[in-house]
């Protein structure tokens, strides 16, 4: 039988990082041609309704909406899933308990602003940690965020472990560091089913690849997660000393609903055409690697993450991909390591771009084996 796969979405199309993430979903299921449907429980921000609920008035919410070229349905009950024979957590935390028990709540409070801590809570178990118990279909967590250290409040985590365990099929989260920490929390069964995973974001396909770039003058930057002093400073001088243009993507954290698309495909065709790309943000540099041009990576010193913006996960990142000569750790609202990263990235550039393709031959055996590894799993 031919599968018929819902793809659950966190909820922040807004983010042109989690963007990528959701349309790489969309990307790899046409690709396949497998049949298939974008869930959100919170689909998509609709600031407006927001305003009128805080008033008292609620103007209801849509069954279905559009964010840029995505179209998601709302994820209200766990039965909706009923009729699809795969169901995957698609990327993000979603999944994780510590986003459950802590950021779920601000994202849910804005949709309906009477809900408790608890009732958030109780809400996202049902919906991403399957607290009601299994389902018919199989259920697989793909490119999911697990480094937290459970063991801190092992007491309020240890139940939604052990459902992860009991009631998905398989977890392939999105780096070694979360498979061997998730799996020291599991038993023997669940052990079993976590396995390597990559960012669903590797899996979207480079409109750009032909793009001629050899007299190109510019890097493309942007900064908003770690503690930088004066972040801008970066790019300014790092136009006067390595003599390119710098392109900001401002709205890469903002995007709006209506041109949303046209946005974020500018930002790939600029990032395609440019000599570098450097940032501080998590899925802005994915996007650069997966695009093959040199990519750095700033962040504040960080020996474990913390709650879902924290630093950790770059760290993990590019190591994984044998890129951690590239992510440069930085002292926070430390005005004198800008010299220090500019120099680096002066002598790193050439041979970079020189040797791109042997630098990021690890990244393209990855993507592939994950790829070929999730294909499996639902065909």
């Amino acid at each position: 039988m031919k599968p018929r796969v819902a793809v659950i979405c966190a909820s922040n199309p807004g983010n042109a990082g989690m963007y990528s993430v959701d349309m790489a979903a969309v990307d790899f299921m046409v690709r396949h041609n497998i049949n298939f449907k974008l869930f959100s429980s919170h689909a998509p921000a609709r600031f407006g309704r927001y305003r009128f609920l805080h008033l008292g008035l609620d103007i209801g919410h849509r069954s279905n909406e559009r964010f840029g070229a995505l179209s998601f349905r709302r994820l209200e009950n766990i039965s909706q899933l009923n009729k699809y024979s795969h169901v995957l957590y698609w990327g993000d935390f979603t999944p994780n308990p510590v986003y459950g028990y802590g950021d779920f709540h601000e994202v849910d409070k804005r949709y309906d602003v009477g809900s408790t801590r608890r009732e958030s809570i109780d809400k996202w178990a049902r919906l991403y940690n399957l607290s009601e118990g299994r389902i018919n279909s199989k259920v697989i967590a793909v490119g999911n965020n697990f480094q937290h250290d459970y063991l801190k409040d092992f007491h309020i985590y240890e139940e939604f472990l052990e459902n992860l365990e009991s009631n998905f099929d398989l977890v392939m989260p999105r780096d070694p560091f979360s498979v061997q920490n998730l799996q020291s929390f599991l038993g023997v069964n669940g052990k079993q089913k976590v396995r390597d995973g990559l960012d669903p974001a590797f899996l979207l396909s480079d409109k750009f690849k032909n793009i001629e770039k050899a007299s190109s003058n510019t890097f493309c930057y942007f900064f908003g997660r770690s503690e930088l002093s004066d972040a801008l400073k970066y790019a300014a001088d790092l136009e006067r000393e390595i003599g390119l243009k710098g392109v900001c993507f401002s709205k890469w954290l903002s995007l709006n609903s209506k041109t949303a698309d046209s946005v974020f495909m500018n930002y790939l065709f600029e990032i395609k055409k440019s000599r570098f790309l450097i940032t501080d943000l998590y899925h802005l540099a994915i996007n650069g690697i997966r695009m093959g041009i040199p990519v750095f990576c700033l962040g504040n010193p960080a020996q474990g993450q913390e709650g879902t913006i924290g630093d950790f996960k770059k760290k993990v990142l590019f190591k994984m991909l044998g890129l951690q000569n590239y992510y440069i750790e930085v002292e926070p609202n430390n005005s004198s390591e800008l010299g220090r990263v500019i120099q680096f990235i002066e002598k790193a550039l050439p041979f970079y771009e020189k040797n791109i393709t042997e630098v990021y031959a690890k990244k393209r055996s990855i993507i592939e084996k994950f790829e070929s590894e999730l294909l499996c799993q639902i065909l």
